[in-house]
């Protein structure tokens, strides 16, 4: 799945939070189960927030790459799964 090309490419570069997190959560709501997001971003907060996010919500984060604070392009590759979790819904 780590080779499998993105549905969507999400470029945030220049957006501090809470704007990456809810545009990949808009991201993730757009693309179909089993394809995959990529998010491209520079916030420091995003790393915690974009992963909590992910698993949280019961999606994969199939590729993360940060080298020693400069996240790389794409830092997040995520998966849409199909795994509903009874509490997701109350974050949406």
């Amino acid at each position: 799945m780590a080779d499998q090309l993105p549905a969507k490419s999400l470029d945030m570069i220049g957006l501090y939070c809470p704007a990456p997190l809810f545009k990949t959560r808009e991201g993730i709501d757009s693309i179909k189960v089993g394809e995959v997001l990529e998010v491209i971003a520079d916030d420091p907060a995003a790393e915690e927030d974009i992963t909590r996010f992910v698993k949280r919500t019961g999606h994969e984060l199939v590729k993360f790459e940060n080298n020693e604070g400069v996240l790389l392009c794409p830092p997040f590759v995520i998966s849409h799964s199909n795994l509903t979790l009874p509490w997701v819904e109350y974050i949406k």
